[in-house]
């Protein structure tokens, strides 16, 4: 370990010296009147060579290099003083597009992916990891890090896919016969928002890290107080090419080795303590999941005509009923404001703020199709706002058949797929385009007291543990039992 951290010294301090001295040169230190050997002087430099500009969003400028390299060199600063974080020399690395608009802070109300990348990066963060982002899915800069840092990158995410702007994709820079310098397979983990079964350049879909796990097998529920606390196999870091089942054993796990992304999630991001509205105090209010008009044209869940006739049966029985929503115009060649049925109330566009105040004061979140495994419905339940979840049938056969329709197997992953396996009165399963489904499911979330639940795989201190452990992994050893195996991908130079 301490011939790594010199070796990583030697190297950051080489790369500090290219990357800086013409801006310490051109800079307004007056070296001949502050000598570096004076304390004073020392300080004024060392802030110079250490300082990172604000992270603002432009690839142009590559102001992402910029912020990368001053962390190397903050790194280098608190390696020589002998008081970094212990896990200050592991290095996590970003290569997606998702994660350096989320970084960069583009958008001011981020969608799921971003939400995804927001939490990675203050978890590994608080754990004292040096994060780095290696910009918009850029590859060659990517491979510039490991060829400095190598050694000590733990974990790199990035897109799959084509490239962009010439910055080529990952199998352009990993390590082969002809690139023996390059990035090992091992290290690289496919960003993947959905649970994903596909295989991965490694072999096993291990390699893809997703946000959302797969519908959980094992499920239980823990009161604390008023709240429900729901424990999954997913709380912990589960590494499914060496933990799950292979073809021909018998099956303990419950998942294929071989087909199991792993999971990563996020944290929930809400105090304990937060405001629960007391369910009899709440107005007959359902909040639609539906920001953009192109929602409800685009292979959604209810017909327009649906809300109508809801609103006008459904309003006869609950005082004020209405449906409420934050829609707004993102693109004005797809988002026709006509296209939503014209019964929802729509507040316009809300900080993520103002978003929970008007969430917490409605009694039911219905889902329309799109977006899928939107992190939305967490907040929801932890607010006792009940899940209204949509899905279709995979088998046309037993379209006539009631007890089959609701035998969950021959259901698709719905709009998502962990509250699939959610009970009432938290979850309400419809199925879609069938009315007395839509109406039901509503006329249950008004009518049923809601209590909070929470996922403990989303609680702050079970979340850092996981992420730690994704970093502090032996991934090449992982990848090594997945060869042993038969999983792994040959031909792989580790």
């Amino acid at each position: 370990m301490v011939g790594s951290i010199r070796r990583l010294a030697y190297a950051l301090l080489i790369l500090a010296a290219v990357y800086t001295v013409g801006r310490v040169l051109r800079s307004s230190l007056d070296f001949s009147a502050t000598p570096l050997t004076s304390g004073e002087g020392h300080s004024h430099a060392l802030q110079h060579l250490t300082s990172a500009p604000k992270q603002i969003w432009n690839d142009e400028q590559g102001r992402y290099k910029w912020i990368a390299h001053a962390k190397l060199r903050q790194l280098t600063a608190c390696l020589a003083r002998g008081d970094c974080h212990p896990n200050a020399d592991k290095i996590v690395v970003f290569a997606s597009n998702f994660c350096h608009w989320a970084l960069a802070e583009r958008d001011a109300i981020p969608g799921g992916e971003q939400v995804w990348c927001q939490a990675m990066r203050d978890s590994f963060e608080r754990s004292g990891f040096t994060l780095i982002n290696a910009g918009p899915q850029d590859h060659h800069f990517l491979l510039d890090l490991y060829r400095e840092v190598g050694e000590n990158i733990v974990w790199i995410l990035g897109d799959g896919g084509q490239p962009q702007d010439g910055r080529g994709v990952f199998g352009d820079i990993v390590k082969s016969e002809q690139l023996p310098d390059g990035v090992p397979a091992w290290k690289w983990f496919q960003f993947e928002y959905s649970p994903s079964e596909m295989d991965t350049i490694v072999g096993p879909a291990t390699w893809r890290a997703s946000a959302e796990p797969d519908m959980a097998k094992n499920l239980t529920i823990e009161w604390r107080g008023d709240t429900a606390v729901i424990h999954t196999e997913f709380d912990n870091l589960r590494v499914w090419s060496s933990e799950g089942d292979l073809p021909g054993q018998p099956p303990t796990s419950g998942w294929s080795a071989q087909d199991a992304s792993t999971y990563v999630g996020w944290d929930l991001d809400m105090p304990d303590d937060f405001e629960v509205v007391p369910w009899s105090e709440r107005p007959n209010r359902i909040w639609v999941l539906g920001k953009f008009p192109r929602y409800y044209t685009s292979y959604p869940a209810w017909p327009p005509a649906f809300y109508t006739a809801a609103h006008e049966e459904l309003s006869k029985e609950f005082e004020g009923f209405e449906f409420v929503g934050s829609i707004r115009v993102e693109d004005a060649g797809q988002d026709k404001m006509d296209d939503v049925p014209s019964v929802i109330r729509n507040v316009g566009r809300k900080s993520p703020d103002e978003f929970d105040q008007e969430l917490k004061n409605c009694k039911g979140l219905l889902g329309i199709g799109p977006p899928v495994n939107s992190p939305t419905p967490y907040r929801a339940l932890a607010m006792g706002v009940a899940f209204i979840n949509p899905h279709a049938i995979l088998d046309w056969e037993f379209e006539g058949d009631k007890e089959q329709r609701r035998n969950m197997s021959r259901w698709d992953d719905g709009q998502h797929i962990t509250m699939k396996g959610m009970p009432e009165p938290w979850v309400y399963q419809a199925e879609r385009a069938v009315y007395d489904d839509f109406v039901g499911a509503i006329r249950k979330a008004l009518s049923t007291q809601t209590r909070p639940a929470r996922f403990a795989r989303m609680s702050r201190g079970v979340y850092d543990r996981r992420l730690a452990d994704i970093a502090l992994r032996d991934w090449r050893q992982e990848v090594e039992i997945a060869l042993e195996r038969g999983i792994g991908r040959k031909g792989l130079l580790l």
